[in-house]
């Protein structure tokens, strides 16, 4: 009896020491880490990285997938020998995420029995884009009417979000001085941002004015007016008048009709006739 024990004894002993290099292999022995962060596309993204710290030796290979408990995203299947790192990243599309851990379900490659899981945690992170500030341009264009400039403020926006702009788009101004237009945006957090730009005038709008030069009206911009302009509308000049060609009674009875030579004769004979009666009466 005492031989029949010893013998059962030894074959448990024997066993155990041939398990026992089985359960080593099977330790499962890892490291992982995970952190979150944001793409280009303002997504966040956690990066994983996971090592297998078996012994590089037969059957210590390992199949991993990574899943992110707070989005639900899940890798591929990852094979990691043993004392090698796989390294991988989850774009959850989110553009926060609080904190949270990642999963890993491990399993041996060759297909020993077991499964095992392992966690890593990250950080926070907040992806959401910044507000693009709206990009403008503002002018002064201006119009005559009746002989007055009229200037209007003209605000022409390329990008960014919807602002309240100050003076308004379309504001009618006394004059084309350049003035600061600032736009205005606030956020759902109520902070107030601007963005200010100088508008200038576009074009010379100053209204013609009328002077008198060479005795004609004419109508110029004030920096065209000449020392010798006057104002108008031109003084009245009057034609001199039309000497004839004729003297005497004669002269000036032809001249009403128009008889320049008959008036001369007729002239011509009255003075002959004065002479003649003079030269009797002596």
């Amino acid at each position: 009896m005492k031989i029949r024990n010893i013998i059962f004894s030894a074959a448990l002993l024997l066993g155990a020491l041939w398990v026992l290099p089985i359960s080593t292999v099977l330790a499962w022995e890892t490291d992982q880490s995970s952190s979150s962060y944001c793409s280009d596309q303002n997504s966040a993204v956690i990066g994983w990285s996971f090592t297998n710290t078996e012994p590089n030796t037969s059957g210590n290979s390992m199949d991993v997938i990574a899943k992110d408990n707070q989005s639900g995203t899940t890798s591929n299947k990852v094979t990691v020998p043993g004392g090698q790192t796989a390294t991988g990243k989850l774009d959850t599309g989110k553009t926060t995420l609080g904190k949270g851990t990642i999963t890993y379900t491990l399993t041996w490659t060759d297909g020993h029995s077991g499964v095992d899981t392992r966690t890593s945690s990250y950080d926070a992170s907040d992806c959401t884009p910044p507000v693009q500030l709206p990009v403008f341009k503002a002018n002064i264009t201006c119009t005559v009417d009746d002989g007055k400039a009229i200037y209007k403020l003209i605000i022409n926006q390329t990008s960014g979000v919807n602002a309240t702009y100050n003076p308004a788009n379309g504001t009618l101004l006394d004059n084309g001085t350049a003035i600061d237009v600032t736009a205005t945006y606030i956020g759902e957090d109520e902070q107030k941002q601007t963005v200010t730009a100088t508008a200038l005038a576009s074009e010379d709008c100053t209204p013609p004015i009328e002077v008198c030069r060479n005795g004609a009206v004419i109508s110029i911009h004030p920096d065209e007016r000449l020392d010798t302009d006057t104002e108008a509308p031109c003084p009245e000049v009057i034609p001199p008048t039309e000497i004839l060609p004729v003297t005497g009674i004669g002269g000036i009875i032809a001249g009403m009709f128009g008889l320049t030579g008959v008036g001369t004769g007729i002239g011509s004979w009255f003075k002959s006739r004065r002479e003649l009666e003079s030269s009797l009466l002596k």
